[in-house]
Parts: C-alpha cells; structure tokens; sequence
C-alpha cells in the first residue's frame, strides 16, 4: 500500500469508530476496567484526528510522532491491564488519583502556582485527607502501576501477551517518540541539517501511520469486548468487524507501505 492509502485508512478508521467514541454505551452499569477503557478510547479518538491532520505532509509527522509515544503509553498500559488482572489493576489505576492530586498540589505550591478549582475539582483539605489514607508503599510510587514502561512491555513479553516484534518495534517508537517530546542533543541536531530532514520525516510518517492504526484498533477490539461482556450480548460487534478489516489490509511498515 501507498503512504497516502494507508493515511487514507486512518481517516476511515476515525469515521467507523466516531459514534462509538460519541456514546456511552453503559451509563447504569458495568466495571472500573470498562470505565478506564471508555476514557482511553475516547482520548485516543481526538488523537487519532490530530494524528491525521499532521499526517498530510511528511514534515509534521514528527510532531505527530509525539502523539503516536503518548497512544503507545495508554494502549501498552490497558494491555498491561488486562494481562494482570483487568479489573484489580484497573481500580489500581483508579485509586492512585490521590497521589497525583497530592503531587501535583505539591508542586504548584513549591513554584508558587495559585490553585483554583479548574486545577483542582478537590479542595485542598479533601485530597490531603484522601492521601493520608493512602499506605506509605502507595504514596511512593512514581505512577499508578509503579513500574516503568519498559518494565510493563517486559512483563507483557513474559506472559506471552506481546512477541518479541511488537516489543521491539513499540520500544522503538516510544524512545523515538521520547526524543520528540524532551529537549534532548539528539532531537535538535535533526533540525540542523536540511538535507536530512525530509527523508527523516518521511519514513516517521510511515511509522506513525501503521502504529496509530494498528494501536488504535486493538484498543478499540478491548473496548467492544468489554462492553459486549458486561451487557451480557453481542454489542458494536460491526464496528468491530470493520476495524479489523482496515488491519487485515497490511501486516508491517517495510513490507506494506511504498
């Protein structure tokens, strides 16, 4: 497939999936995993469509790349979900909230930030006595799962949920993505050389492409799965078939993308 046929698939794929991200398909009733996995997808929708718009000319395919290592953060976490107890890791998730209030409270006090209701919906007083609660093993860590990305693509190898490839490539875009997003030597010296941009650029879009869509569509398999598990019958099962449509019609980036 041609470059501009696979940004073609993108597009489709946001057409398809949109009502489903525009609904709420269990507002009574369901599980602490179906609710995070209602979050992600509908976050990973609007980034989906900001990937899109990038993707029209190879030169901001390396902002976009920025977004493709932040959709790989999510679809490796839910993954890493469901691999270890979806439900239990998704309360985890859940209730680490206090933690982040706490930190980022901290954080604006020590730099002088005024907080106001749009930072924090919580008082003051409310997150402070929510973290107290919390166990002091629960207040160190770094995040919700308190183990590093790598750690979770490791684990997620060890049980057989991601071959060797798909470690290796989704590493391999996320620390590519990682460059886009810090201030780093690397990065900049990209930037320095005309003559190697372009074709920089170029084969980023191809990456970004294939893994936006591929990402995209195991998280929204997850979704459907759940959500027909949870109303106890077949639900958005279309939707479904026709995502995997849009996979089936590559397999990798080299052999695929012209």
């Amino acid at each position: 497939m041609t470059t501009q046929e696979v940004t073609n698939s993108l597009y489709n794929l946001i057409e398809i999936t949109l009502p489903l991200a525009n609904a709420n398909p269990v507002p009574q009733e369901g599980t602490q995993y179906l609710r995070l996995l209602e979050g992600l997808f509908r976050k990973n929708n609007i980034r989906l469509q900001s990937i899109h718009m990038l993707s029209q000319h190879p030169a901001t395919s390396n902002t976009a790349l920025e977004i493709v290592r932040n959709m790989a953060e999510d679809v490796i976490g839910i993954e890493y979900v469901f691999a270890n107890g979806k439900e239990k890791m998704a309360k985890k998730l859940f209730n680490y909230l206090p933690v982040q209030l706490h930190n980022e409270l901290e954080f604006a006090k020590k730099i002088g930030i005024e907080t106001g209701d749009d930072e924090f919906p919580e008082t003051e007083k409310k997150i402070m006595q929510d973290y107290s609660k919390l166990s002091a093993s629960v207040k160190r860590r770094k995040n919700w799962a308190g183990i590093s990305f790598e750690d979770m693509l490791a684990n997620l190898e060890g049980k057989n949920a991601l071959s060797k490839r798909d470690t290796n490539l989704i590493g391999l875009l996320y620390l590519e993505g990682s460059r886009k997003t810090h201030l780093n030597p690397y990065d900049v010296s990209i930037y320095l050389g005309g003559d190697t941009f372009y074709p920089e650029s170029e084969q980023t879009l191809r990456k970004v492409l294939v893994y936006s869509i591929s990402s995209y569509i195991k998280l929204t398999t997850r979704y459907i799965d759940e959500i027909s598990e949870v109303l106890g019958k077949a639900t958005y099962h279309d939707i479904a078939q026709q995502v995997l449509a849009i996979f089936n019609e590559y397999d990798t980036p080299d052999a695929t993308i012209d």
